[in-house]
């Protein structure tokens, strides 16, 4: 299979992504390559681009790259409110059953609540 998406929008929640550049995914019975241009948003610019093998090696060979907007852990993790940004770099590499990340991860003004999680009312002090 090889598909080319020239205009994919996905609306969910709070939370609103929608291509700028080509989405392309090759898939066979060994295999899937993936291809995402800019996915502009405000706090929101990634790019993904990679392959995985699921045959012999069971390779995988991903990189992340770009701004993502962390309300969009909200919609991945109902009942977590969260908030701020992170720029990403980061490679996924190795094989399926062992693989390695690296790369760096910048979260900028983050907040998150979990709903029904307890919390101390009280002022907090300065120590």
């Amino acid at each position: 299979m090889d598909t080319n998406f020239s205009h994919l929008a996905f609306n969910y929640a709070n939370v609103q992504l929608e291509n700028a550049g080509p989405i392309r995914f090759r898939s066979s019975h060994d295999s899937l390559e993936i291809s995402i241009g800019d996915v502009p948003r405000t706090d929101t610019n990634i790019q993904v681009e990679g392959n995985v093998q699921f045959s012999g090696k069971r390779a995988v060979s991903l990189r992340l790259n770009g701004a993502l907007d962390l309300r969009l852990v909200s919609t991945l993790a109902p009942g977590v409110s969260s908030g701020g940004s992170a720029q990403v770099n980061a490679d996924f590499e190795g094989t399926l059953d062992n693989p390695r990340i690296t790369g760096r991860i910048h979260i900028d003004n983050a907040s998150a609540r979990v709903a029904d999680f307890p919390q101390d009312s009280a002022p907090s002090r300065a120590i």
